[in-house]
């Protein structure tokens, strides 16, 4: 073999050794939070069997200065939603049925529903990062965009560069975005939220929703209707 020859197969070697690399760090970064659901794209509830460490703790549910809030503050009824962005379950509530109950119970003030980030993998992280980033103003439209489009982004390597496509829709330019993901302030609060509801609201899964304090676990699954009639029967109480 020629030395030109030689050293053009070294290249090749090297390029698929770097390739292979980045390939299993993204499958370990993925795995590092638990993922059940992007890795294979079907699964989207965590389950446990484990006796929770710490007792339920209802305060924990308060609205918080920094919660995504669809809906009046002035609601008889809370439901608070822990959700990961990469959950194709969490997606199909917000594309398909969320559209009913805010039409239903939110729209009408009966009920006002707070979204809290529970990252299972880095994708998901990384979205609720640079929701994290957005002006509030646009937090919401954000972060149903992120659900709608969830298949673009949320199951590829490449998860970071279709997020920041997304983000150039909402005026974020590269340099922010870099700055954003890299901001360890958001990511802990981020983190901080899933540890919250894991430690002291047992949340073990998404999506998982509490309406006025208990956890909403409706027999025959999550449908539109199943919570509607939830949000009734608790302003009835």
């Amino acid at each position: 073999m020629s030395k030109p020859a030689s050293n053009r197969f070294a290249l090749y070697v090297l390029l698929a050794v770097i390739l292979a690399a980045a390939g299993l760090g993204y499958y370990i970064n993925s795995l590092r939070l638990s993922d059940t659901s992007a890795a294979s794209a079907t699964a989207a509830e965590a389950t446990s069997d484990e006796t929770p460490a710490t007792p339920f703790d209802a305060s924990a549910l308060a609205l918080g200065k920094d919660d995504i809030m669809i809906g009046k503050r002035s609601a008889p009824v809370t439901i608070v939603e822990y959700s990961s962005l990469s959950c194709p379950h969490c997606a199909y509530f917000h594309t398909k049925l969320l559209p009913e109950v805010k039409k239903a119970v939110i729209d009408t003030g009966k009920a006002r529903l707070i979204i809290r980030p529970f990252p299972l993998n880095l994708p998901a992280l990384r979205a609720s990062m640079l929701v994290e980033c957005t002006p509030k103003e646009s937090r919401v439209t954000l972060l149903e965009t992120l659900y709608a489009r969830q298949d673009d982004w949320a199951f590829t390597p490449a998860f970071e560069a279709r997020l920041k496509a997304i983000a150039e829709g909402y005026g974020i330019d590269e340099a922010a975005f870099t700055r954003c993901m890299s901001n360890a302030e958001a990511e802990t609060k981020i983190l901080g939220s899933r540890k919250t509801g894991m430690e002291k609201l047992h949340v073990s899964g998404t999506p998982s929703f509490f309406i006025n304090e208990t956890l909403f676990q409706p027999a025959d699954g999550l449908t539109a209707e199943a919570m509607i009639e939830a949000v009734k029967a608790a302003m009835a109480e």
